[in-house]
């Protein structure tokens, strides 16, 4: 961890100095040296294919799961994203005023810089491939900024960038205004193909014209292929709680980017959007949990929280059996678990694809058509969601009572092929697929 905030703080300094000189042979042997051959999914056969990660948490789980097993032929390398950002920033003018998610604008300096950019990438490119030869790059959203041109750049120098886009599970409200950016704000995918989890983030892609039809794939979501194979495991006497995120699901961050005026677009159920938090459903759930810890000392709890939320738990006297774990993915406290709780969050999904018994806290909104409007749209039971809290303890202890049945799903299916694009745990082949034929296919 401290060799990596020292490496990225030496890229921090050494690349805006050496783009403004415009030192490219140095900025690509810096380019180099950063490079790390990923030695986890090296191909059981011999190499035919080298190809540049820009690496992103849950996308890299996606890419893990799938060449683990069922790589032959690609050496991946993983290079760090910030590299790209840096460069990024020193050229494009006025780069604040673009986003991820507002990519298109009227400022003629910043498009020219844009441009700029693009061909600074396409040079820098080059001079890479003299001592680095390699096949192209995988990306995990192609909405990010600061890889923009660089998707341009590579297919320009006939390298194949192929984003494996993992921002695929989005509540009806922020799907509303997803689909309105995709078709004012971001213009065309400019690199070589993308993949997605779901028909329906297919088609919210094509329905705003960023991509040929051709080149855009269903593969479902890989590395939910691991919950899969939970489901033959007998769970133990164990609750998992994913800390739920303040703001998660509603379409805050999206409006953050934009003047107050282009909140005012959008309706759910009739309301325009006023910002609120998932405070109150968080903290009674950890104050249920701690209590119910407190006096059922057989039960195991794990609470997973984000990194860096340390501070929000610093005043907090958890009992012995329960774990407070944060930072890194997910998936495997399912493996044993019984009871998954949280809201809005992957996890959800993977619980369903893993076969637990899930609750939902949703304290006092059972006829909140509003915030249901922020809900992820699961279509699971009555008996999955908490509505007041005195239901907490009836439900929790309903859920732990029952016998787990290995041939019986304890869920409603839907939401894995809605969101995940995963009913069969193979995403993984599929994921495997998509890339060697990317590979091979010509620009």
């Amino acid at each position: 961890m401290l060799l990596n905030q020292l490496n990225n703080l030496v890229i921090k300094i050494l690349v805006p100095i050496l783009t403004k000189l415009n030192s490219i042979f140095f900025l690509a042997l810096l380019f180099r040296l950063n490079l790390r051959k990923i030695n986890s999914i090296n191909p059981k056969q011999k190499t035919k294919y080298r190809i540049i990660v820009l690496g992103k948490l849950g996308g890299n789980e996606d890419l893990y799961r799938s060449q683990k097993e069922n790589n032959k032929y690609v050496a991946y390398y993983y290079f760090p994203r910030i590299f790209v950002k840096m460069i990024f920033n020193s050229i494009v003018q006025n780069h604040k005023e673009i986003h991820d998610y507002k990519y298109l604008t009227n400022n003629k300096n910043v498009n020219v810089s844009k441009l700029k950019l693009r061909k600074f990438l396409v040079i820098l490119l080059k001079n890479i491939r003299k001592n680095f030869d390699f096949d192209g790059f995988i990306s995990f959203n192609f909405c990010y900024k600061a890889e923009r041109e660089l998707q341009a750049a590579a297919t320009i120098e006939k390298l194949k960038f192929i984003c494996l886009h993992k921002e695929n599970v989005y509540t009806p409200g922020e799907n509303l205004v997803s689909k309105y950016i995709y078709k004012k704000h971001l213009g065309k995918f400019e690199g070589y193909t993308i993949a997605v989890y779901s028909e329906k983030e297919k088609k919210d892609i094509l329905d705003a014209k960023l991509i040929d039809k051709k080149r855009i794939k269903v593969i479902g979501c890989a590395r939910s292929d691991l919950a899969f194979s939970y489901r033959n495991i007998i769970p133990s006497y164990k609750i998992v709680y994913y800390s739920i995120e303040n703001g998660r699901g509603t379409p805050e961050r999206f409006f953050k980017i934009y003047p107050d005026k282009f909140r005012n677009i959008f309706n759910f159920s009739g309301k325009k959007f006023s910002n609120f938090t998932w405070d109150e459903i968080h903290n009674k759930t950890i104050k249920n949990l701690i209590k119910l810890a407190s006096e059922d000392k057989k039960l195991r709890i794990i609470i997973k929280e984000k990194q860096g939320a340390y501070n929000n738990y610093k005043d907090l006297k958890l009992p012995s059996n329960c774990t407070l774990i944060f930072g890194g993915t997910g998936e495997k406290f399912l493996k044993d678990c019984k009871v998954v709780i949280g809201l809005n969050t992957t996890a959800i999904l993977e619980a369903i694809a893993a076969n637990r018994y899930i609750l939902i806290p949703f304290y006092k909104y059972k006829n909140d058509n509003y915030k249901k409007n922020f809900l992820l749209n699961l279509r699971l039971s009555q008996n999955n969601y908490v509505f007041e809290e005195r239901e907490f303890y009836k439900k929790i202890k309903f859920h732990l009572s029952k016998k787990y049945k290995l041939n019986k799903n304890n869920n409603n299916q839907f939401s894995l092929n809605y969101y995940l694009g995963n009913i069969d745990g193979k995403s993984s082949k599929r994921l495997n697929e998509f890339i060697i034929n990317s590979l091979k296919s010509k620009i």
